[in-house]
């Protein structure tokens, strides 16, 4: 039986190596500037494409809404239809039970505190079935006026196909429905 998880991380093994060298920059950002909002001339601007930004957590039932999905993400790679500007919130095309799975560590985000960890989850993706391990880090940056925003920076460290159906034009565009594809999971789930 495959198992879902998300594992949280000491935030300053970034520091010692444990993911890549944009994860422990930006995350050395973070840091040196106390989480204050960077402005268009800090070097984060050139890493806005490898990041997906969110809004805070107001309801913790829930992972927070999208702003912006950066076009070279591993969200805009796994899913690219959801980076379409034309979506009118890419955190809808994400699989329910995936987004219950990482909502925690966006509300302990959304408080102020940087997030490490790995997740392991079975996904449909326009490809098919997959478990995917992925390590992300969120970084909580706060603008002048108080408004605070997550910047994700996530890496793939695994995919591996299962059996199951393929998705091939993804969630919107002649797939199975939600419950269809949460019952499909949850079979392979328990298999």
């Amino acid at each position: 039986m495959i198992e879902n998880y998300v594992k949280n991380l000491p935030v300053d093994d970034l520091m010692r190596g444990s993911a890549d060298g944009i994860a422990a920059f930006l995350y050395r950002l973070w840091r040196d500037t106390d989480g204050k909002m960077p402005d268009e001339t800090s070097p984060i601007v050139e890493y806005l494409p490898q990041l997906v930004i969110l809004k805070t957590v107001h309801e913790p039932t829930d992972s927070p809404d999208i702003i912006h999905v950066g076009t070279e993400s591993l969200f805009a790679k796994l899913l690219p239809h959801a980076a379409d500007p034309k979506v009118p919130q890419p955190k809808l095309e994400i699989e329910p039970q995936y987004r219950n799975l990482v909502r925690l560590s966006y509300v302990e985000a959304s408080k102020g505190e940087p997030r490490y960890d790995v997740i392991g989850s079975v996904y449909l993706l326009p490809g098919g079935l997959q478990w995917l391990k992925t390590e992300r880090i969120l970084l909580p940056f706060t603008a002048p006026g108080g408004l605070r925003w997550i910047y994700c920076y996530s890496i793939l460290r695994e995919a591996q196909k299962l059996k199951g159906p393929p998705d091939p034009k993804g969630p919107r565009e002649n797939s199975p429905s939600l419950s269809d594809r949460h019952q499909l999971l949850m079979e392979h789930a328990t298999s």
